[in-house]
Protein backbone atom coordinates (compact mmCIF):
# COMPACT_ATOMS: atom_id res chain seq x y z
CA UNK A 1 0.00 0.00 0.00
CA UNK A 2 1.89 2.97 -0.95
CA UNK A 3 -0.31 5.31 0.54
CA UNK A 4 1.47 4.27 4.25
CA UNK A 5 4.76 5.66 2.96
CA UNK A 6 3.59 8.24 0.59
CA UNK A 7 3.16 11.40 2.57
CA UNK A 8 6.32 10.88 4.57
CA UNK A 9 8.56 10.64 1.86
CA UNK A 10 7.18 13.44 -0.17
CA UNK A 11 7.61 15.98 2.27
CA UNK A 12 11.34 14.77 2.37
CA UNK A 13 11.46 15.10 -1.44
CA UNK A 14 9.53 18.76 -1.28
CA UNK A 15 12.24 19.87 1.40
CA UNK A 16 15.36 20.11 -0.67
CA UNK A 17 15.07 19.98 -4.46
CA UNK A 18 18.99 19.55 -4.84
CA UNK A 19 18.55 15.89 -3.96
CA UNK A 20 16.85 15.77 -7.62
CA UNK A 21 19.97 17.51 -9.28
CA UNK A 22 21.24 14.60 -11.10
CA UNK A 23 18.17 12.25 -11.40
CA UNK A 24 15.60 11.87 -14.35
CA UNK A 25 12.64 12.71 -12.24
CA UNK A 26 11.83 15.10 -9.70
CA UNK A 27 11.47 17.45 -7.87
CA UNK A 28 7.49 16.87 -7.42
CA UNK A 29 4.80 20.39 -7.59
CA UNK A 30 2.51 18.55 -5.46
CA UNK A 31 1.83 14.88 -3.46
CA UNK A 32 -0.10 13.88 -6.38
CA UNK A 33 2.64 14.31 -8.84
CA UNK A 34 4.68 12.33 -6.31
CA UNK A 35 2.46 9.57 -6.35
CA UNK A 36 2.19 9.22 -10.74
CA UNK A 37 5.33 9.28 -10.34
CA UNK A 38 5.41 5.99 -8.05
CA UNK A 39 2.47 4.37 -10.44
CA UNK A 40 4.65 4.81 -13.25
CA UNK A 41 7.66 2.74 -11.63
CA UNK A 42 5.29 0.04 -10.57
CA UNK A 43 3.95 -0.29 -14.37
CA UNK A 44 7.19 -0.55 -15.99
CA UNK A 45 6.80 -4.37 -14.93
CA UNK A 46 11.22 -4.04 -14.81
CA UNK A 47 11.53 -2.56 -11.62
CA UNK A 48 10.85 -1.90 -7.96
CA UNK A 49 10.34 1.23 -5.69
CA UNK A 50 11.43 0.86 -1.92
CA UNK A 51 10.90 3.24 0.95
CA UNK A 52 13.99 3.63 2.81
CA UNK A 53 13.48 3.73 7.03
CA UNK A 54 16.41 4.33 9.46
CA UNK A 55 16.26 2.99 12.93
CA UNK A 56 18.77 5.05 13.85
CA UNK A 57 17.18 8.32 12.83
CA UNK A 58 13.65 6.90 13.53
CA UNK A 59 12.34 7.71 9.96
CA UNK A 60 12.20 7.77 6.42
CA UNK A 61 15.12 9.19 5.01
CA UNK A 62 14.46 8.19 0.94
CA UNK A 63 14.21 5.71 -1.76
CA UNK A 64 16.15 3.45 -3.45
CA UNK A 65 15.19 0.72 -6.00
CA UNK A 66 16.26 -2.54 -8.64
CA UNK A 67 15.77 -1.64 -12.46
CA UNK A 68 16.05 -2.38 -15.31
CA UNK A 69 15.42 -5.85 -14.36
CA UNK A 70 16.31 -8.65 -17.08
CA UNK A 71 15.37 -11.95 -15.88
CA UNK A 72 16.84 -13.64 -18.95
CA UNK A 73 20.64 -12.17 -18.45
CA UNK A 74 20.47 -12.52 -14.68
CA UNK A 75 21.10 -8.56 -15.11
CA UNK A 76 19.72 -5.90 -13.14
CA UNK A 77 20.62 -1.88 -11.72
CA UNK A 78 20.71 -0.40 -8.03
CA UNK A 79 19.47 3.44 -8.76
CA UNK A 80 16.80 6.08 -8.17
CA UNK A 81 18.67 6.09 -5.46
CA UNK A 82 18.08 9.68 -3.41
CA UNK A 83 18.29 9.92 0.43
CA UNK A 84 17.66 13.69 2.69
CA UNK A 85 20.90 14.99 4.58
CA UNK A 86 20.94 13.64 7.46
CA UNK A 87 21.41 10.43 6.00
CA UNK A 88 23.66 10.97 2.86
CA UNK A 89 27.28 9.59 3.06
CA UNK A 90 26.46 7.66 6.26
CA UNK A 91 25.91 3.79 6.67
CA UNK A 92 22.29 4.04 5.09
CA UNK A 93 22.99 3.36 1.55
CA UNK A 94 25.81 1.09 2.55
CA UNK A 95 23.35 -1.41 3.97
CA UNK A 96 20.81 -0.87 2.03
CA UNK A 97 22.53 -1.54 -1.36
CA UNK A 98 24.11 -4.59 0.74
CA UNK A 99 21.19 -6.15 1.22
CA UNK A 100 19.80 -5.91 -2.23
CA UNK A 101 23.26 -7.29 -3.98
CA UNK A 102 23.31 -10.20 -1.36
CA UNK A 103 19.34 -10.86 -2.48
CA UNK A 104 20.33 -10.35 -6.37
CA UNK A 105 23.70 -12.45 -6.22
CA UNK A 106 22.85 -14.85 -3.44
CA UNK A 107 19.07 -15.44 -3.48
CA UNK A 108 18.41 -14.93 -7.44
CA UNK A 109 21.65 -15.71 -8.97
CA UNK A 110 22.24 -12.88 -10.85
CA UNK A 111 25.38 -12.76 -12.78
CA UNK A 112 25.75 -8.29 -13.20
CA UNK A 113 24.32 -5.68 -11.22
CA UNK A 114 24.97 -2.35 -12.39
CA UNK A 115 25.14 1.30 -11.10
CA UNK A 116 25.29 4.26 -13.34
CA UNK A 117 25.24 8.21 -12.57
CA UNK A 118 26.21 10.99 -14.10
CA UNK A 119 29.87 12.20 -15.27
CA UNK A 120 29.30 15.14 -12.85
CA UNK A 121 27.50 13.30 -9.76
CA UNK A 122 30.67 12.77 -8.00
CA UNK A 123 29.05 11.54 -4.53
CA UNK A 124 27.22 8.35 -6.75
CA UNK A 125 30.98 7.77 -8.31
CA UNK A 126 32.42 7.75 -4.80
CA UNK A 127 29.72 5.56 -3.47
CA UNK A 128 29.78 2.75 -6.09
CA UNK A 129 33.42 2.59 -5.88
CA UNK A 130 33.30 2.36 -2.26
CA UNK A 131 30.26 -0.16 -2.49
CA UNK A 132 33.00 -2.40 -4.47
CA UNK A 133 31.51 -1.46 -8.22
CA UNK A 134 34.35 -1.34 -10.92
CA UNK A 135 33.91 1.56 -13.09
CA UNK A 136 33.12 -0.03 -16.58
CA UNK A 137 33.65 3.16 -18.62
CA UNK A 138 31.51 6.43 -19.57
CA UNK A 139 29.07 6.83 -22.24
CA UNK A 140 29.00 10.08 -23.66
CA UNK A 141 25.56 12.34 -24.63
CA UNK A 142 23.77 9.13 -23.17
CA UNK A 143 20.89 11.09 -22.41
CA UNK A 144 18.79 14.47 -22.10
CA UNK A 145 17.53 14.73 -18.25
CA UNK A 146 15.66 18.12 -17.91
CA UNK A 147 17.14 19.79 -20.58
CA UNK A 148 20.79 18.70 -20.17
CA UNK A 149 23.02 16.29 -22.55
CA UNK A 150 24.43 13.98 -20.05
CA UNK A 151 27.21 12.04 -19.92
CA UNK A 152 26.62 8.77 -18.31
CA UNK A 153 29.64 6.64 -16.19
CA UNK A 154 28.77 2.81 -15.75
CA UNK A 155 29.96 0.59 -12.66
CA UNK A 156 29.19 -3.15 -12.36
CA UNK A 157 29.55 -5.72 -9.95
CA UNK A 158 29.81 -9.41 -11.60
CA UNK A 159 28.83 -12.88 -9.59
CA UNK A 160 32.41 -13.82 -10.09
CA UNK A 161 33.51 -10.75 -7.72
CA UNK A 162 30.67 -10.74 -5.75
CA UNK A 163 32.49 -12.81 -2.54
CA UNK A 164 35.31 -10.94 -2.26
CA UNK A 165 33.15 -7.87 -2.36
CA UNK A 166 30.73 -9.06 0.03
CA UNK A 167 33.19 -9.78 2.20
CA UNK A 168 35.17 -6.17 2.43
CA UNK A 169 31.45 -4.71 3.02
CA UNK A 170 30.95 -6.85 6.15
CA UNK A 171 34.76 -6.69 7.00
CA UNK A 172 34.05 -2.59 6.87
CA UNK A 173 30.78 -2.59 8.46
CA UNK A 174 32.32 -4.93 11.69
CA UNK A 175 35.71 -2.73 12.13
CA UNK A 176 33.20 0.47 12.15
CA UNK A 177 31.56 1.32 16.01
CA UNK A 178 28.58 3.09 14.08
CA UNK A 179 27.70 0.05 12.81
CA UNK A 180 28.43 -2.19 15.64
CA UNK A 181 24.72 -3.87 15.32
CA UNK A 182 25.79 -4.78 11.88
CA UNK A 183 27.39 -8.19 13.54
CA UNK A 184 23.73 -8.78 14.51
CA UNK A 185 21.95 -8.27 11.57
CA UNK A 186 24.34 -10.23 9.59
CA UNK A 187 22.46 -13.45 11.45
CA UNK A 188 18.95 -12.48 10.09
CA UNK A 189 20.11 -11.20 6.03
CA UNK A 190 18.28 -14.70 4.93
CA UNK A 191 14.74 -14.09 6.88
CA UNK A 192 15.22 -10.16 5.69
CA UNK A 193 16.46 -10.78 1.99
CA UNK A 194 12.57 -12.98 1.49
CA UNK A 195 10.54 -9.37 1.65
CA UNK A 196 12.22 -9.44 -2.52
CA UNK A 197 10.71 -12.69 -3.42
CA UNK A 198 9.70 -12.74 -6.69
CA UNK A 199 7.42 -10.81 -8.21
CA UNK A 200 9.35 -8.30 -5.80
CA UNK A 201 5.77 -7.03 -4.51
CA UNK A 202 5.50 -8.29 -1.01
CA UNK A 203 5.39 -6.34 1.93
CA UNK A 204 7.98 -7.36 4.84
CA UNK A 205 6.39 -8.86 8.04
CA UNK A 206 6.49 -6.86 10.91
CA UNK A 207 8.54 -9.36 12.56
CA UNK A 208 11.32 -8.95 9.66
CA UNK A 209 11.03 -5.51 10.42
CA UNK A 210 12.25 -5.42 13.69
CA UNK A 211 15.57 -7.50 12.59
CA UNK A 212 17.34 -4.75 10.80
CA UNK A 213 18.81 -2.05 12.59
CA UNK A 214 19.20 0.44 9.58
CA UNK A 215 16.26 0.39 7.87
CA UNK A 216 12.78 -1.09 6.93
CA UNK A 217 12.09 -1.83 3.01
CA UNK A 218 8.86 -2.25 1.93
CA UNK A 219 8.02 -3.32 -1.36
CA UNK A 220 6.30 -0.66 -3.62
CA UNK A 221 5.05 2.60 -1.23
Amino acid sequence: DKNRHLIEIFKLANEDESIFNFLSFGPYKNIEDFSNWIDSQEHQGNRITFAVFSKRLNKYVGNISITFIEENYRNAEIGCVWYEKSAQRTEVNRESVFLLLKYLFDEMNYIRVQWRCDIENIPSKNAAEKMGFSYEGTFRNYAIFKGKVRHTSFFSIISSEWVEVKNKIIMTELSSTQNIWFRYTLFFLSLVITLLAHPLHADMPDAQKSLTRTYQISAGY
